[in-house]
């Protein structure tokens, strides 16, 4: 079964990005004709009455239901609760959470394994984009199939192009086979409802690296991402924080599902 997006929260506060991820959760919204739930987090002296403005236009009568929030307090602290509040389908936010404290984790890395949903990440040099280009990276683990559902439900409903990259960090023969058939399966699951795709390879290279270097070559609007929950064992996601602190493109974080 797809996935169906019908219901996005979407988190801003006044960070640089902010309408950038504004604009990529109502593209969401209607294209899946979903509910947005917009949390606006700030300090005493915020002022998000424009903001507020906008997102009631543009949702007026384009079949939204918008409900807005407004929360003084630390971002993340605030995400994580009104998250637990509802089944969201995704969360969308900019990268103003993604500043790194010392010796710690990225912030959007904290919310990212913290929360239930997958989440959106959106990035300002990407930020303009609609979803056209999607990479889809693909890696020895089981889990790496669960992000495929959701770049098809992206796909379909943008007409999207899905890059398939093949990847691992070394070239033996089992970690290869493993994933050409998590490829094939991949090719697959994509023609059958008429999903355009490309594929491509690289083997024995660093993750990030390599993720990020091909993500600027197909001009990938999003890069998709598992994630464990945190503290699940140290190093698991040593490249995706990477990609969160360091990396250029958009990407959605897709918790791992334990079945």
């Amino acid at each position: 079964m797809d996935i169906a997006l019908s219901n996005i929260l979407l988190a801003i506060d006044d960070g640089n990005t902010t309408s950038f991820a504004q604009q990529k959760a109502l593209d969401l919204a209607h294209k899946f004709r979903a509910n947005l739930t917009v949390l606006l987090v700030g300090d005493e002296q915020s002022d998000f009455s424009d903001t507020i403005k906008f997102l009631r236009d543009f949702t007026s009568g384009k079949n939204i239901e918008l409900t807005t929030l407004v929360v003084h307090g630390d971002f993340n602290a605030a995400v994580e609760a009104k998250e637990r509040t509802a089944d969201y389908d995704i969360l969308v936010v900019g990268t103003s959470c993604t500043k790194s404290r010392l010796f710690k984790s990225p912030m959007c890395y904290d919310l990212a394994t913290s929360i239930t949903c997958p989440m959106l990440l959106v990035k300002k040099s990407s930020a303009e984009s609609r979803f056209g280009s999607l990479l889809l990276p693909l890696s020895k683990s089981p889990e790496t199939r669960q992000k495929v559902k959701y770049a098809v439900s992206i796909a379909q409903k943008f007409n999207s192009t899905i890059h398939i990259l093949l990847l691992s960090k070394t070239n033996t023969k089992y970690e290869v086979e493993t994933v050409e058939l998590f490829a094939r399966q991949t090719e697959r699951y994509l023609a059958e409802r008429g999903i355009k795709f490309t594929v491509s390879e690289s083997f024995g290279e660093n993750i990030a690296s390599a993720t990020e270097a091909y993500s600027r070559k197909v001009k990938a609007d999003i890069v998709f991402v598992t994630v464990e929950p945190k503290y699940a064992y140290l190093g698991k996601d040593r490249h995706v924080k990477q990609w969160i602190k360091n990396g250029h493109i958009s990407m959605m974080t897709i918790p791992i599902q334990e079945y």
